[in-house]
């Protein structure tokens, strides 16, 4: 009757989740995390379209597991965070005195997710929202397991300097302030934070900001003084 085989609709759905029904075997350490662990494992054996509304999927709840484990490390992220933040402001020769906060709330964030991400990524709207940035030590997320017991303490100077070069290279430019951002807030500095695509094409974008907003958006001599993030 001309219906697809169970196969080709697997082949179709492919174009969204590649590793659906292919069988072949993935090698995994022993301390990979056990979330893209499972989830390879599940969709590998799928066999009919039908069962992939039951296959696990390490963001279904829309978290991104943390992997700034200790708090040497997430206080090493937001002391780095702050001081690069600090010295791409100090440019503004206009306003140059302030100085940008410390953001606590960002460090009780990333204690607990390293970002989040709609669950419905290929159709969303929603951008991922991913401020750790991919400094963190995934295999540390677990550390019952026998093989993470067995590791070495991390070397935190080291990702230090990597997380540094990393936040200068993605601090946003003024053109990509001036023409994507609203004009009711004055950004002295921030981030990308996650992009979105659609058909191969850019589309969404998440930011962290430091920004002052407008009491009177008439009137742009009047702000609040008081940097928020």
């Amino acid at each position: 009757m001309g219906l697809a085989s169970e196969e080709q609709k697997l082949e179709k759905m492919r174009l969204y989740w590649p590793e659906l029904g292919s069988k072949h075997e993935e090698q995994w350490d022993d301390c990979a995390p056990p979330g893209p662990v499972r989830q390879s494992r599940e969709a590998q054996n799928v066999t009919r379209l039908e069962d992939v509304q039951s296959v696990y999927h390490q963001y279904i709840d829309g978290i991104m597991p943390p992997t700034l484990v200790t708090d040497e490390w997430r206080q090493m992220f937001l002391e780095v965070v702050e001081s690069v933040c600090d010295e791409a402001a100090t440019q503004d020769k206009e306003d140059e005195h302030f100085r940008v906060p410390m953001c606590h709330e960002l460090g009780h964030f990333i204690k607990y997710a390293d970002g989040v991400e709609d669950p419905d990524f290929p159709n969303s709207g929603i951008c991922p929202f991913e401020p750790a940035f991919p400094i963190g030590v995934p295999e540390y997320a677990f550390p019952d397991h026998p093989a993470v017991l067995a590791l070495p303490a991390p070397d935190v100077s080291v990702s230090r300097e990597w997380l540094k070069e990393y936040l200068q290279s993605y601090i946003l430019d003024e053109s990509f302030i001036d023409g994507t951002l609203d004009r009711d807030l004055e950004v002295k500095v921030g981030f990308q934070t996650g992009l979105g695509s659609h058909r191969e094409y850019d589309t969404w974008y998440s930011t962290y900001l430091y920004c002052r907003r407008s009491d009177d958006e008439s009137d742009d001599e009047s702000h609040d003084e008081t940097l928020k993030d």
